[in-house]
């Protein structure tokens, strides 16, 4: 395991354009994240294989850490809270390639008896994407169908926000709403749903304070069911 630890801190990928932009989302998550959580950068790592590299890496500390350099971790999955694709600029080709990343990723943490997936979501501090049809059909297409490989959360500029429901507020179960949210609050969604996922009560009973619309609800612009 060492000497594949090794080779992948001398893999040339950690050098990216994009670094100082998952940083940014990487100290804003952790003014808000309970201490019991963690946030880096690094590799989800198994007996049989590792993952690609996670731009933020939400993880328990409760759990043992196989290898640990500042922001670098290596954990196994049972530790993991969270995956997260940091992009500067994303068009269709970019999500859908983001997207398989994710999608393999979350394979690896979800397990089948829990219904409710980690949360796996892609930020983009902008986009080109316009389509949210072409949105959704991608986020159901990556999943083929299996809950472990679920996106849940999708964030793309300042407008597009999607989300997966394990139960929608209509009570239909496993859909991905989109919507359309103005005044630059898709980026501030994002942020407030990861800590939703990290600690459904707390921020539930303190909805109104956590979220800024009384619902988005309508300014949902389109769904897709996961088997649908």
């Amino acid at each position: 395991m060492q000497s594949r630890i090794r080779y992948l801190m001398e893999d040339p990928h950690w050098v990216t354009d994009g670094e100082w932009k998952e940083s940014v989302l990487r100290n804003v998550l952790r003014r808000y994240v309970p201490e019991t959580i963690k946030v880096g950068r690094g590799f989800i790592y198994t007996r049989d294989r590792c993952s690609t590299q996670i731009d933020v890496l939400l993880y328990d500390v409760s759990y043992p850490i196989l290898f640990k350099d500042g922001d670098l971790v290596f954990v196994t999955p049972d530790a993991v809270r969270g995956i997260i694709e940091v992009k500067s600029n994303t068009d269709n080709n970019i999500v859908s390639t983001a997207f398989d990343k994710l999608a393999d990723n979350a394979a690896m943490i979800n397990h089948i008896t829990n219904p409710i997936p980690c949360f796996t979501g892609l930020f983009s501090y902008d986009t080109d994407v316009r389509n949210h049809q072409r949105l959704l059909h991608l986020l159901k297409e990556k999943s083929n169908g299996d809950i472990k490989r679920v996106i849940t959360h999708v964030a793309l500029g300042t407008t597009i926000f999607s989300r997966f429901w394990s139960y929608s507020p209509e009570g239909r179960p496993n859909r991905w709403h989109t919507y359309s949210l103005q005044n630059n609050l898709a980026p501030a969604y994002f942020i407030t749903n990861v800590l939703e996922w990290l600690s459904p009560h707390s921020v539930n009973a303190n909805e109104k304070i956590w979220f800024p619309l009384e619902t988005k609800e309508t300014r949902k612009i389109d769904e897709i069911g996961l088997l649908d």
